[in-house]
């Protein structure tokens, strides 16, 4: 093989580099806007079975509908008042319950600090368009009424309210004490009941999943998106899909409108709100009928020059209907906490995929599981990642080997090759018969040099996918590396940001192909291979640290091995002998075994069939 099998397999890498990161920036189409949806009053179940008639309808109750004249971006609301609050916990979260709306405020993080070298913990929906549980477009019901608190204890609360003298909503919220369950769970029941002498019907409930805001300013929100499962496939709408335009809307793939709201209808297994590195999933007992998402503008912070622009959604259900002086109640699972794979994997609803590993999953959990293992012996992410390297390249090392050899031999064929291109420069399938047989004959795959590219490919994005956003890596320090989830930026000049590791990996990479023989006399293709360390340089100068760090790990340890492959002797370079009168002389020279040495590299002939005597 010459050298541009290699080429074609190292451009398809830095291609799928660009095509990944160009996917996670742009948006694809956005839906149309939602349409005003005006509550009517369904008709009683009971009437098609003659239980009721047409004297004793079902009263609908009143609730404004959602419209497209709603802002673009919603603004987050300020703080209530400390007497309005109500404090449950445990040894990972502390639950700050609001009487507005008798839902969740904000949740603390106990493991998880806000900001590194703080005491304060992370705390998640603190910045808000609505308290998380509330219900959203339920007037009487909503985050702007004030429940009165009926129960209370260390780990529960019981919030009451009642719309219109007519419907009572009786909101009760569990914290797991650690009996069981996991402890970012909250438990929460919703009981209907009809005070009235006749039916009732309720608006379409909304739950409200939470906000989730940048990490902090350098945030570019990719990772914000509101998610959920049907049953079959988990959907993300990110945040990027409001704004309209982009590349897409140029040859009219996309709107160029932005949109304030964006509905997602069907069944509903679960729905999620998260940034990059913490979650809420809230589970009802009973699918919901779909999602709403939209995005939330926070203050400006002091020493920023605009504002962070977060992302909320609402998980819907059917209307609830109410026979006279009757109630139901519904259940749901609310998981507030950090996106840890190992912990998510253990619910039953496939709550895992909102770590959203994407089409390598397979590999990002393995070698989570695999870096997570390696931490209980020896902690630290930073030596995690090294040994997790030194085993994906020792269990790779006979492939990588081979492809170093064949690749050393390429180097040495290229005069050969060029002679066969010149001598049969008007007989390309000629030219292509003797290259195969040259290749053959020095023992050197075609593919061999494109095999490891190719291999390492999967491995990569499922790193880049799981240590982008699993939060076991968050403040993880290694060596002069504060955060192993982020870049290791020292300084910034006029703004650029100082990366000292990237640029360790763009020698690394650049000794890497110094070392590696030339397999090509083509000069294009050589300026191309020097050119190569520049561009990954580029590429990934802005990773995870943790990232950069697993691939100048295994720069190192391709050195190495190029090294110890450099140095072992190689069989001298085999020319096989393609015509026939020519072999029949070196038979009778130098005998039958020379001949079958260098005609290893023919492809063989079809041995006639002897005739039977009869």
């Amino acid at each position: 093989m010459d050298k541009k099998n290699t080429v074609i397999g190292v451009l398809l890498l830095v291609a799928a580099f660009g095509a990944f990161y160009w996917s996670s920036k742009n948006a694809p189409k956005p839906q149309p806007q939602p349409q005003p949806v005006p509550v009517t009053a369904p008709q009683d179940p009971r009437e098609s079975q003659g239980l009721a008639t047409p004297a004793s309808p079902i009263v609908p109750l009143e609730t404004p509908p959602i419209t497209a004249a709603q802002p673009l971006i919603a603004e987050a609301q300020a703080a209530e008042d400390d007497s309005e609050i109500i404090t449950l916990g445990n040894e990972f979260i502390s639950v700050d319950f609001t009487r507005k709306g008798g839902a969740v405020r904000d949740v603390k993080f106990a493991k998880y600090l806000a900001v590194k070298g703080s005491e304060d913990p992370y705390v998640f929906n603190e910045l808000r368009f609505v308290p998380a549980l509330s219900l959203v477009g339920f007037p009487g019901a909503d985050g702007s009424v004030t429940y009165e608190v009926v129960d209370q204890d260390q780990y529960s609360v019981v919030f009451r309210a009642t719309v219109d003298e007519r419907l009572e909503v009786t909101r009760s919220y569990v914290v797991a004490n650690g009996g069981g369950g996991d402890p970012y769970v909250i438990r929460h029941e919703m009981t209907l009941r009809n005070l009235s002498d006749e039916a009732l019907a309720t608006p379409r409930l909304a739950l409200n999943l939470g906000t989730a805001a940048p990490i902090s300013a350098k945030d570019t929100g990719v990772y914000l998106n509101v998610g959920y499962y049907n049953g079959d496939k988990a959907k993300f709408i990110g945040r990027n899909k409001f704004g309209g335009g982009g590349v897409l809307s140029f040859i009219g793939l996309s709107s160029s409108e932005p949109v304030p709201i964006i509905r997602r209808d069907g069944s509903t297994v679960w729905a999620s709100v998260k940034n990059q590195f913490f979650t809420s999933v809230l589970t009802p007992d009973q699918p919901g009928t779909g999602i709403l998402s939209r995005r939330v503008e926070f203050p400006i912070i002091e020493g920023e020059g605009k504002p962070r622009i977060g992302i909320t959604g609402s998980l819907e259900t059917e209307q609830v209907q109410l026979a006279a002086d009757s109630e139901t109640t519904l259940g749901f699972d609310f998981y507030v906490g950090p996106k840890e794979f190992s912990r998510l994997e253990q619910f039953e609803e496939r709550q895992d995929l909102v770590m959203q590993f994407g089409f390598f999953g397979f590999f990002s959990k393995l070698l989570l599981q695999l870096m997570t293992w390696i931490y209980e012996f020896l902690p630290n992410y930073g030596v995690a990642i090294i040994i997790t390297t030194l085993i994906i390249k020792t269990i790779l090392w006979p492939l990588t080997a081979q492809a170093a050899r064949s690749s050393k031999r390429m180097a040495k064929i290229q005069e050969p090759l060029k002679e066969i291109r010149e001598k049969y420069k008007d007989d390309s399938q000629k030219q292509q018969q003797e290259t195969l047989a040259l290749f053959k004959a020095n023992k050197i795959n075609p593919l061999g040099g494109c095999l490891p590219i190719f291999v390492q490919i999967p491995i990569f994005f499922g790193l880049f996918r799981m240590l982008q956003s699993a939060s076991e890596l968050r403040f993880a320090e290694f060596l002069w590396i504060a955060d192993l989830s982020a870049p290791d930026t020292l300084a910034r000049i006029a703004g650029f940001p100082i990366n000292l590791l990237p640029l360790f990996m763009g020698v690394t990479m650049f000794y890497q192909m110094k070392m590696m023989p030339t397999p090509t006399v083509d000069n294009m293709q050589a300026k191309m291979f020097k050119f190569m360390p520049f561009i990954f340089l580029v590429i990934c100068y802005n990773f995870s640290s943790g990232l950069v760090l697993y691939w100048t790990v295994q720069n190192l340890f391709t050195i190495g091995q190029q090294y110890l492959t450099n140095r072992r002797p190689d069989p001298g370079l085999v020319k096989p002998i393609t015509d026939t009168k020519k072999a029949k002389q070196v038979v009778a020279r130098k005998g039958p075994q020379q001949e079958k040495k260098l005609n290893r590299g023919l492809p063989s002939q079809p041995k006639r069939k002897k005739k039977k005597n009869r």
